[in-house]
């Protein structure tokens, strides 16, 4: 219970952190002038509260139902290995499914018998962490879940190819949120800005709705609900992988405190473990993968077959330590890039990451060397 209040604590953190992330520039830029002296200083916070004046007692409610969700879904995994670890909603089902599915059968048994605490490991995309350790977390990631992107921009069927999207409705959250630096991203290989285009908010769990009651022509989605999208509209369809757009772009990190780093290496370096040897059973048994994503997350095989199909050849679940050094550099630069952090804000590499667990399990299991794509 206290980890897990700990971890809540965490998550509060990172969702207050994420409302100081200023985007005022990364806005105006995006519209093609300067900011004035005022918009340089807003906030994501500064946004929302102007369309929802009670937004901090609404996030801080919400925020109250997390402890007791992830005391459900812990007990649960702690039935089978005494691990807690957090995923992140951004994460696909699949990916999610598979995982502890995989993680549950294998890796895990790693750590019966000697595990007398708990994990702390707080799964979430690169942004948000590397933002609040720009502000002083002491928080550090010590592996990926996907250290490659693991989504599509998903398209109505009359668009074939990225410079079909001129003048086309595409759906995001909101300027400088993932899905719209993804967007962004997808427009720029066509050599497109959003002048070229028409932004269209939509919330985080109505892509698949807007897509089908065509009120909006694209959506950025993880590769599983693409294809469980064409299960309900069979004329949408993948337009680009986000790995091929931007293929050194870091994506998903496991992450823990600094504390129990020095507290207990050890079990952080058997977890970690865990994973890889799950990470390593996906790739070499894709039948029983898909039959337990498939028994977890509902989503038939029908859909996952070429999901998996494409993340694993795209190699997006690291097997050596999950965390390139160029690649978590790229990120923090294109944090910057877009207005997610200030130059002077940039952290060090090595403040990001810790791969002591990391170097710690690969003594033990060894590398993977005979792919130069293995990470």
């Amino acid at each position: 219970p206290a980890t897990i209040h700990q971890l809540a604590g965490t998550i509060e953190q990172l969702s207050r952190a994420l409302m100081d992330v200023r985007i005022g520039e990364a806005r105006a830029a995006l519209e093609g002038r300067d900011a004035s002296p005022r918009e340089r200083n807003m906030t994501v916070g500064d946004y929302v509260r102007r369309d929802d004046p009670n937004f901090d007692r609404h996030m801080h409610q919400q925020i109250a139902t997390i402890e007791p969700q992830i005391q459900r879904s812990v007990q649960a995994v702690n039935r089978a290995a005494h691990a807690n670890v957090a995923t992140p909603a951004s994460t696909s089902p699949a990916i999610v499914g598979a995982f502890y599915a995989v993680w549950q059968e294998t890796g895990l048994q790693s750590l019966r018998g000697g595990v007398s605490g708990s994990v702390d490991i707080l799964g979430a995309s690169s942004e948000p962490v590397i933002n609040v350790i720009s502000r002083g977390a002491k928080i550090r990631s010590i592996f990926s879940y996907a250290h490659r992107l693991t989504v599509v921009m998903a398209a109505q069927e009359s668009i074939r190819r990225p410079a079909d999207l001129r003048g086309k409705n595409l759906g995001i959250q909101e300027v400088g949120a993932f899905r719209e630096v993804m967007t962004r991203a997808v427009l720029h290989s066509a050599g497109l800005t959003q002048q070229d285009v028409n932004y269209v908010p939509v919330s985080s769990a109505g892509y698949i709705t807007a897509l089908i009651g065509n009120k909006i022509d694209t959506a950025i989605l993880h590769i599983d609900q693409a294809y469980m999208a064409r299960t309900k509209k069979a004329s949408l369809h993948p337009l680009v992988p986000l790995w091929e757009i931007m293929p050194s772009y870091w994506y998903g990190t496991f992450s823990t405190t600094e504390e129990l780093l020095r507290k207990d290496s050890d079990l952080l370096a058997r977890a970690v473990a865990a994973i890889i040897k799950a990470h390593r059973f996906m790739y070499r048994n894709k039948e029983r993968t898909l039959d337990l994503a498939s028994k977890h997350t509902g989503y038939p095989k029908e859909v996952l077959g070429p999901a998996y199909d494409a993340l694993a050849a795209a190699k997006v679940w690291p097997v050596n330590d999950g965390m390139p050094t160029e690649m978590v550099q790229v990120t923090i630069n294109k944090m910057v890039e877009i207005g997610l952090l200030k130059e002077n804000e940039k952290p060090k590499v090595e403040h990001v990451v810790d791969r002591g667990p990391a170097n710690a399990a690969l003594a033990k299991l060894g590398r993977w060397t005979d792919d130069s794509g293995w990470k």
